[in-house]
């Protein structure tokens, strides 16, 4: 058997196991290829061995292949967008907002919403759901520890207000502060094999397509037009666009707001 077949009999035996696809990852075969020399094992079959009855093993797996990168107020110009002219739009008509951060990574971006929220004097109106695949992303999250790099977008009166400098290992360190982080709600969430939430106004996923190859992206976003309520809203990164958005029943605001069109 060739090691390209063994890759493939390999990422197949694993969703069979798992339930996970893997196969619905773009350039995902480089990542498990680096994964097997990091572990030590072989070959593949020797790593699924070892997989077979050691559920830690394959969330550390998961884990090794998905992408964390994330910053607070992350793209500044798309916040205010948000500030400025979708959250006024779905305050006008809700009492409540529902939202969904989908692939939180390290949770930087739904925090930065509830500080954009809390300073419009409407965090009281907002229930936060944040979810990954990543099960340390998530422990990060929940901790909300942040190097100084990561907040370098967030005001100085709000860095004062909602973090406490904290030092590790003589290192400067920012901590979300406990009231602000039980504000939101962490659970663990493939977007490729789990049953999506539903009820939302407004759901964040930025720069987590980028790793899926075009079917699975268009699939990932007809399974949030479900999700969303009649003139929701979708947040997403600039190189995530689809060409055919408009078979999906959603009207573009703008290249990263798209707006699910009512029944």
């Amino acid at each position: 058997m060739s090691e390209a077949q063994a890759l493939e009999r390999f990422k197949s035996r694993f969703f069979s196991l798992s339930g996970h696809n893997l196969a619905l990852y773009k350039d995902v075969d480089p990542r498990l290829e680096r994964y097997l020399q990091r572990t030590g094992y072989p070959d593949f079959e020797a790593l699924y061995t070892q997989l077979q009855n050691n559920p830690e093993l394959q969330q550390d797996l998961l884990d090794s292949i998905s992408i964390n990168v994330s910053e607070f107020f992350r793209n500044p110009e798309r916040f205010q967008e948000l500030k400025q002219r979708i959250l006024p739009q779905l305050l006008r008509d809700r009492m409540q907002l529902k939202i969904w951060s989908a692939g939180c990574s390290i949770g930087a971006e739904v925090y930065s919403l509830v500080i954009m929220m809390a300073n419009l004097e409407r965090l009281h109106q907002c229930r936060f759901l944040a979810t990954d695949i990543d099960s340390y992303a998530l422990e990060r999250a929940r901790r909300g520890i942040y190097a100084p790099e990561l907040i370098h977008h967030v005001a100085k009166s709000d860095l004062s207000y909602y973090f406490g400098p904290l030092h590790i290992k003589e290192r400067l360190a920012y901590q979300f502060k406990a009231p602000w982080r039980q504000k939101v709600h962490f659970e663990p969430h493939d977007l490729l094999s789990n049953t999506y939430p539903e009820g939302f106004d407004l759901i964040i996923c930025r720069n987590v397509m980028i790793y899926f190859n075009q079917e699975t992206k268009y699939q990932v976003y007809r399974k949030f037009w479900q999700s969303l309520k009649p003139d929701g809203v979708l947040f997403i990164g600039g190189a995530e666009q689809l060409l055919n958005i408009q078979e999906l029943d959603y009207t573009p605001i703008s290249p990263y707001f798209l707006r699910k069109n009512k029944d």
